[in-house]
């Protein structure tokens, strides 16, 4: 089970928005899974629109997994060779 959360800010042509997603842990597995560990992932965001008459020119900054908490995919195949890691997006 998961939930998220979400915070987004709009102003004339800047944008931002802060996520966090809360994940329980997985214990009730099928044979030959895995449990996981529940964990909370936190993202933020930035965007810049660059003509404020189209929406199709944007500038956009994202950073996903903030903390670089170890959080594992339950359905992931690879979650034991890797976590999900911090991501910085341009």
């Amino acid at each position: 089970m998961r939930f998220t959360f979400g915070l987004e800010l709009e102003g004339d042509r800047l944008k931002s928005d802060l996520e966090t997603q809360i994940v329980f842990a997985q214990n009730e597995t099928a044979p030959n899974e895995t449990s996981t560990d529940e964990y909370i992932l936190t993202q933020f965001g930035l965007s810049y629109q660059m003509i404020k008459e189209s929406s199709s020119i944007n500038i956009f900054f994202r950073v996903r997994n903030i903390f670089d908490v170890v959080a594992r995919n339950h359905i992931s195949f690879e979650k034991m060779l890797h976590h999900l890691q911090v991501e910085i997006l341009f």
